[in-house]
């Protein structure tokens, strides 16, 4: 019996652990997307785009260069950790962008997620 208890304990803290890390993916893979929009707008628009993000919120914006933004929401419990020091990241029409590193969190655990842009506006 003592032994069916331990294993359920560990069960649950390892199950804990991976909804966890599911939600930190799901909040990297919202970021990129959001990350490869704002790119995607910069080519189109041949005005440039940018995404505005500030550490301690759960959500990022993407800002037209005409001033149009749309929210994108992170999931519940995902906030940005660091970001930016000027608050966002620029894409411009040429394809290039600011070189950014964005970092995310779910609640208080010390595992985090980076997301990387490079001047050539390639996202990783």
């Amino acid at each position: 019996m003592a032994i069916v208890a331990v294993a359920s304990v560990s069960a649950i803290g390892g199950m804990r652990s991976l909804a966890r890390d599911a939600g930190l993916e799901s909040a990297r893979r919202i970021l990129v997307d959001a990350l490869l929009e704002a790119r995607r707008i910069a080519y189109v628009s041949a005005d440039g785009a940018s995404l505005v993000v500030e550490p301690g919120s759960s959500s990022v914006s993407i800002v037209t260069a005409a001033g149009t933004s749309r929210s994108v929401k992170l999931p519940a419990g995902a906030v940005v950790t660091s970001a930016p020091a000027d608050g966002d990241v620029s894409f411009r029409a040429s394809g290039l962008a600011d070189n950014a590193t964005i970092r995310l969190a779910i609640g208080a655990t010390a595992s985090e997620v980076a997301v990387v842009v490079n001047q050539r506006g390639v996202v990783r």
